[in-house]
């Protein structure tokens, strides 16, 4: 998919929480010509009031995206992240993405 397509979808999603927060760390690139790797960690809190248990659902991980070079500019042309923690009401997840917003009992 390409960034036009991904961004609604990310902006609906995101959007229908009451607050995100992405973390990225321990950035490493790697570069071989016109290509790169960038793996970093992350951590993503997301919070939702809602009536199911807490508000917050945190996440942790890494991601790795590829870069490639164009026109003297890198771009993104893959990206994987990969879940390896999670704390919290995973539940706020399935609110949001049935676009329910609940109300805090």
């Amino acid at each position: 998919m390409n960034p036009g397509q991904i961004r609604p979808d990310w902006e609906k999603l995101i959007g229908a929480f009451d607050a995100t927060q992405h973390l990225l760390g321990n950035h490493l690139v790697t570069v071989d010509g016109d290509r790169a790797e960038l793996t970093a960690v992350f951590q993503a809190v997301h919070l939702l009031a809602n009536p199911l248990g807490s508000p917050r659902w945190t996440l942790g991980g890494t991601y790795r995206i590829g870069l490639r070079l164009v026109v003297g500019a890198w771009k993104v042309e893959a990206m994987v992240m990969t879940a390896q923690w999670a704390d919290g009401n995973k539940d706020i997840m399935n609110l949001v993405s049935g676009g329910q917003r609940p109300t805090a009992a």
